[in-house]
């Protein structure tokens, strides 16, 4: 991988108090040996998530949900949960998230590859506004 993208540079951890942490995962081992994930925050995390109310589109704040769920257990998604909504993210959207994760991709269905254009409401309701310098 380093001869492909030289600017990354890795660096060795040992694992403390049986803990490693790995990019944004600390894998955990129990006194059991089994191995457990959560979110790996750093000291100098500022929380800082794409706010709902953004001029984004839905998607990438649908994938944000997703995917930190994702890598979490439950302990980890209370803390999740409030998160997002101090972000503006309400409950419902999140838990539809989590469902639409839940079931996958319908399998039943062809696959269907498209490109959509996101534009703001501001140049929806003045579509004469993007022409001007």
């Amino acid at each position: 991988m380093i001869r492909f993208f030289a600017d990354i540079q890795f660096r060795r951890e040992e694992e403390r108090d049986q803990q490693l942490p790995f990019l944004d995962v600390l894998i955990m081992r129990n006194s059991d040996g089994k191995i457990e994930t959560t979110v790996y925050r750093k000291a100098t995390n500022t929380t800082q998530l794409l706010n709902f109310h953004s001029n984004h589109p839905v998607a990438p704040k649908r994938i944000c949900v997703k995917t930190l769920f994702k890598r979490t257990q439950a302990r980890e998604a209370r803390h999740l949960r409030a998160h997002f909504m101090r972000n503006g993210y309400l409950k419902a959207f999140i838990s539809g998230c989590l469902r639409a994760r839940l079931r996958g991709p319908n399998q039943d269905q062809p696959v269907r590859y498209g490109m959509r254009c996101h534009t703001s409401s501001m140049y929806r309701k003045r579509p004469n506004a993007l022409l001007r310098d």
